[in-house]
């Protein structure tokens, strides 16, 4: 599952704000942020 970048952003960055409530969709987030670097 490939997206272009920018929307990749946009979306983490809008689950960012979510995750400020759920710690747990944080650690997921970066989980698949570093997915998407490799």
């Amino acid at each position: 599952m490939t997206l272009p970048s920018n929307v990749y952003l946009i979306n983490a960055r809008r689950l960012s704000t979510s995750a400020k409530i759920n710690p747990a969709s944080k650690s997921f987030l970066i989980s698949i942020a570093i997915q998407n670097l490799k």
